[in-house]
């Protein structure tokens, strides 16, 4: 890439060697993907000044300078390959969460820090419609889980893919039933 880019005043080699491991497309538009070594999370990573460092973090820095303090670089393409410095900008850790839940990743069981899976939120519901649970704590202590979790699948804060299809009359006499506010 040309050095006028290079905000971070780094050695011309540094740069060469970084985007040499990228497969440019020829356009601004589509992804620029990194090639060469990805963590065990898809992003990319390349040994930096000594330091390993994710790929999007370095092609923001070259391109718009030091990433503010507090800030994470994002993708606005939901591609974890890409470098490509149209597609990243700096956000909050809320607006990182906030890109996870809106395109729809990590979900249910897909998300690795997740106890439970689909299957037993199914359960969980049926039974407490059918009157096995009477209390969150019940549920809790089945699944070996705090009562807010269990509160926040009637509260559709979580497992929202599996949730959201059930209707809001039947939410109302599960929460009832669990003697949650409505």
């Amino acid at each position: 890439m040309d050095s006028e880019f290079n905000k971070m005043n780094w050695p011309e080699h540094v740069g060469r060697n970084f985007w040499s491991h990228v497969n440019y497309p020829g356009n601004d538009q589509d992804c620029w993907e990194w090639q060469a070594y990805t963590l065990w999370d898809g992003y990319g990573q390349f040994r930096f000044f000594g330091k390993n460092i994710k790929c999007h973090k370095v092609a923001y820095m070259y391109y718009f300078g030091p990433i503010p303090p507090g800030l994470w670089i994002l993708h606005k393409c939901d591609n974890r390959l890409c470098v490509n410095p149209e597609h990243l900008y700096a956000g909050t850790r809320r607006d990182n969460d906030n890109d996870v839940i809106n395109r729809g990743r990590l979900q249910g069981s897909k998300n690795g820090n997740n106890i439970l899976i689909e299957e037993d939120i199914y359960e969980i519901i049926t039974d407490v419609y059918n009157d096995k649970y009477r209390s969150c704590s019940q549920i809790a202590n089945k699944y070996k889980l705090d009562t807010q979790t269990i509160r926040n699948i009637f509260k559709r804060k979580s497992w929202k893919h599996i949730t959201k299809d059930i209707e809001d009359k039947y939410i109302a006499i599960l929460k009832q039933k669990l003697g949650l506010p409505q």
